[in-house]
């Protein structure tokens, strides 16, 4: 017999003469703990589930949230004085929560005052933004997760006395980074003009107007911001306020008067 024939390849290789192939059938082995092994990895736990972000501003980056205005009735005080203490209820004390301060005066009783200080439930409150001379204003913003109910705000002027002051409070949410841009616009001489000025405000972000004249009483029609509260016989000024989704680029604010007066408009911008 030949070698092919006896079936040796030549090289080592299978025979070029009289091979046939063997067909053979492989099962795989039967394993149960491939079967069993998902069930292992199961801890007997159930969880809820969880928020995922595809963009947009994130579980961090939700947009400012302007919740209300603090008091319903704005509170004045017609003394003179370089300090003035007004009695608000915040509502209740939760994690996050933010407060914008408006400072508003008409005169000086002495010297040269503007705001300089506010504190809310004994928490200071920074400085955004303010004005000298007669017609103060100025806006503080700040953190203020502690303290409920009726609290103490306080706000102090520096450089002399006014002869009377009204705060305004804004309640606000999901604030990130704080102040962000200012601006200021004064008409020093007796005007019915439209008072404006701008601001940028980024994406998500709120913007704050503050007003003050030496009138009693005007009405004012705000642009670029909705009005909160109007001038009268009892309080100094008027506020707006308004938060957005989108950047705004060089925001026109402004506040057209129903009279003669001479006034200073401040606007600050948070995120």
């Amino acid at each position: 017999m030949t070698a092919i024939a006896a079936g040796i390849g030549h090289n080592g290789g299978p025979p070029l003469v009289g091979w046939a192939l063997k067909p053979r059938l492989h099962l795989p082995k039967f394993d149960p703990w491939r079967i069993l092994r998902p069930l292992k990895m199961f801890d007997g736990q159930f969880y809820p589930a969880q928020r995922i972000h595809m963009g947009g501003y994130g579980e961090n980056h939700l947009p400012v949230k302007i919740v209300r205005l603090l008091p319903t009735t704005p509170q004045t005080d017609v003394t003179d004085l370089g300090s003035y203490t007004f009695s608000v209820d915040i509502g209740s004390a939760y994690a996050g929560r933010y407060f914008v301060v408006g400072a508003l005066s008409q005169a000086a009783a002495s010297g040269s005052p503007q705001w300089a200080t506010c504190s809310i439930a004994g928490q200071s409150t920074p400085l955004f933004l303010t004005s000298a001379s007669d017609l103060s204003a100025a806006i503080f913003g700040g953190y203020i997760p502690s303290g409920s109910g009726s609290q103490s705000i306080v706000i102090a002027s520096a450089g002399g006395v006014f002869t009377a002051a009204t705060v305004y409070v804004w309640e606000v949410q999901n604030v990130k980074f704080g102040l962000t841009f200012t601006n200021t616009a004064t008409q020093a001489t007796s005007t019915s003009a439209t008072i404006s000025t701008t601001v940028d405000v980024r994406a998500g972000g709120a913007a704050f107007g503050v007003l003050t004249d030496n009138a009693i009483a005007l009405t004012y029609t705000w642009t670029g911001l909705t009005e909160n509260s109007d001038p009268s016989a009892s309080h100094i000024g008027t506020v707006a306020s308004k938060s957005f989704i989108s950047a705004q680029s060089g925001l026109t604010v402004s506040a057209a008067p129903s009279g003669s007066t001479v006034r200073r408009l401040l606007v600050a911008a948070v995120r």
